[in-house]
């Protein structure tokens, strides 16, 4: 109860939200009271933020966010697991890589190793022979089975010692200005007594003077490994020629035989060390299987591709594309392609 004397207003502060009465008692001028009064009738409204509405949509939006957040974390957890299981299936694959590229490695030392060894050993055992028997003719044809098997042997054991090198990721590319014309000529040098055998003919139409930007001892083995693909799988009186164009800031070196040329089967498997059977050449040689996967390692480290264009019955070619050389209007910084 509040006593207002001859007050006719009131105030109530922080009054809670929420329905009240209010009872008054008023007296006339005589002081007679009126013992009925008034009632009043009075509804405080709650602030926004306290309604129960709010406070229910509050409620669903933090739920909301709760199952959103949940969803998003199973969401992650999900997509990490398949990132994992990609990335095992790829180490899986890599790994069955390896693994047959190891087999693939040991067989080339089984077999092609113990051939010209074993070569050796019998030319020997027949050289001793022919010597005691003074027969001259077969002394000198056996001497050239030595010979050959001697560089067959030498050509081997450079791709196998290249190769590792190359697995062990120690070949560091010494890059130097290089004339492509001599290099192709002393690349055809190795292989000019087969040539000359088997009277195939081979064209170096590179011009002379031609400059290349590249590392030596990488080149002279991919141009080598080229040449004697070619001369493997070129018949007698064939023809190889080796030529060189430009195409905008690109040198294209390509290697080109009359020979028996390939399907798309072998084409597809020609550059994998692994699963691949080596093809044996016209005369019976056995291919050590190493040479081609060599040739393009060899000319991803000189800044260049390499591509083969071939048909049954119909030749083939090789291309090395060396980006970023020299032409004769174009001096460009070309060692910068090397470098980083």
């Amino acid at each position: 109860m509040v006593q207002l004397g001859t007050h006719r207003d009131i105030t109530f502060a922080n009054l809670a939200p929420g329905s009240y009465t209010l009872r008054v008692k008023a007296a006339n001028n005589d002081g007679v009271w009126n013992e009925q009064g008034l009632t009043l009738k009075i509804r405080v409204t709650p602030p926004w933020w306290a309604t129960t509405w709010f406070r229910l949509g509050a409620a669903l939006c933090m739920l909301l966010v709760i199952v959103t957040g949940y969803s998003w974390r199973l969401q992650q957890a999900k997509q990490k697991r398949l990132q994992l299981e990609q990335l095992v299936d790829e180490r899986t694959v890599e790994l069955k890589k390896l693994n047959h590229t190891k087999d693939r490695f040991f067989g080339i030392i089984a077999h092609d190793l113990r051939g010209p060894l074993a070569s050796f050993q019998q030319v020997n055992y027949l050289l001793n022979h022919y010597i005691k028997k003074q027969d001259l003719e077969k002394v000198q044809t056996v001497s050239e089975q030595i010979n050959a098997s001697a560089k067959k042997l030498n050509r081997l054991l450079n791709n196998l010692l290249d190769w590792a090198m190359v697995q062990q990721k120690s070949v560091i590319p010494q890059p130097e200005e290089l004339d492509l014309h001599q290099q192709v000529q002393d690349c055809m040098a190795v292989y000019q007594g087969s040539l000359d055998l088997h009277h195939i003919q081979i064209e170096n139409k590179v011009p002379q003077g031609q400059v290349l930007w590249a590392d030596p001892h990488s080149l002279t083995s991919l141009i080598q490994n080229l040449i004697g693909n070619a001369t493997k799988f070129t018949p007698d009186g064939g023809n190889i020629e080796i030529t060189t164009q430009y195409q905008e800031n690109e040198l294209v070196l390509a290697i080109e035989d009359s020979g028996v040329g390939m399907d798309a089967a072998t084409l597809k498997q020609m550059f994998e060390l692994s699963g691949k059977k080596s093809q044996q050449g016209l005369r019976g040689e056995q291919g050590v299987g190493l040479g081609l996967t060599l040739c393009q390692e060899f000319a991803r480290l000189n800044n260049a591709t390499l591509t083969v264009d071939s048909q049954p019955n119909e030749g083939t070619t090789f291309y090395v594309t060396f980006r970023g050389q020299k032409t004769p209007t174009n001096q460009q910084n070309v060692p910068a392609l090397f470098e980083g």
